[in-house]
């Protein structure tokens, strides 16, 4: 499996508090092996109040992390219209913005299965 990095925007809220509330959600209820990326911050990483924060997922995902890492997403985002993710595997990526329809799920789900 490639290494999937979870890119976390929140615009007006504490990144390092939204990124580390997203990290525990994903080890401890998806129980996905994810940790803070290393390195130098994207491009873009701050400007006008936005800020950019990158978890990577490694590891192999088994059906049942697949369904439960979209869910957390999914809920994370629930009511903070501020915050995005973005799941980028090699030139592949998946944006998610809000919180997901049944339809939507199923597409990150399998998005993360392909990769996993």
């Amino acid at each position: 499996m490639a290494d999937i990095t979870v890119r976390v925007e929140a615009s007006g809220e504490n990144l390092a508090q939204v990124t580390a509330e997203l990290l525990e959600l994903l080890t401890t209820a998806a129980r996905v092996d994810a940790r803070p990326a290393t390195g130098s911050a994207p491009d873009g990483a701050k400007s006008a109040g936005l800020a950019i924060g990158e978890l990577v997922v490694t590891g192999v995902l088994s059906t049942a992390s697949v369904r439960a890492a979209s869910s957390v997403l999914s809920s994370w985002l629930q009511g903070r219209a501020k915050r995005k993710v973005t799941l980028k595997s090699g030139d592949d990526e998946i944006v998610i913005d809000g919180p997901l329809t049944r339809a939507q799920q199923e597409l990150v789900e399998k998005w993360l299965r392909e990769r996993g």
